[in-house]
């Protein structure tokens, strides 16, 4: 599947992250993040990205960690489905 571009050689990628419950209505506050699956423990949430290079996932992980530090969610609480993500 393609990524959305707009326009201006930026592409928005589509990256599902798997992340304690504790977090998931204080994320589904952000514009754009949407809740995919939930389960006892945990929520799938996918969580859209602009990036001017597709397939990049270390920028990918780079700006979650920095994107969840800074709401104080800890590098352990999360994790990204990358079978479920489009990068």
């Amino acid at each position: 599947m393609s990524l959305k571009s707009n326009g201006f050689g930026s592409f928005q990628q589509l990256i599902a992250v798997s992340i304690d419950r504790y977090w998931t209505d204080d994320l589904l506050k952000i514009d754009g993040f949407k809740l995919l699956q939930q389960e006892k423990h945990r929520s799938l949430i996918q969580i859209p990205l602009w990036t001017t290079r597709p397939n990049n996932d270390e920028t990918v992980v780079y700006e979650l960690r920095y994107m969840f530090s800074a709401r104080g969610i800890p590098f352990e609480d999360w994790s990204i489905d990358w079978d479920r993500s489009q990068y």
